[in-house]
């Protein structure tokens, strides 16, 4: 019986570990899809359920956000980015330690998803690259 609290305490850490690990591709999102996010997502709900790590959603938000703006799914980073604020304000007032990392992430996003909808398919339209060279205009 006395190992119980032992193993608990070792699963504990196991999760700890794996949310970091998440943590880490949400920030590195590489090659990252919406689906791929949404299972980062779902398991990273469950350790933070699982933990009592409710505190951790501030960042872990923040980098949920950015992760789906990589991935070209706007919607659901901004719906991501406007929880992690609530959650800044939440436990840190509307004058937390993050007000200019939360005003960074709008920015970012407003800056992507519009950059996005004119993104290298309709650039390359109204500017073909091997027509548009500027050593070639007269």
């Amino acid at each position: 019986m006395c190992q119980l609290p032992e193993k608990k305490a070792w699963a504990g850490e196991i999760r700890r570990v794996r949310l970091h690990e998440i943590f880490q591709a949400l920030y590195e999102h590489g090659d990252i899809t919406p689906r791929k996010v949404d299972n980062l997502v779902n398991e990273m709900n469950i350790i933070v359920q699982a933990e009592g790590l409710q505190l951790q959603l501030c960042e872990l938000y923040t980098a949920v956000a950015r992760s789906y703006a990589a991935a070209r799914d706007f919607e659901h980073a901004r719906e991501y980015a406007a929880m992690s604020e609530e959650y800044w304000i939440r436990y840190g007032t509307e004058e937390h330690e993050n007000v200019d990392g939360i005003k960074e992430l709008w920015r970012d996003l407003a800056e992507l998803e519009k950059a996005d909808r004119w993104g290298p398919k309709e650039r390359s339209y109204y500017f073909p690259e091997e027509e548009f060279v500027l050593d070639e205009l007269p």
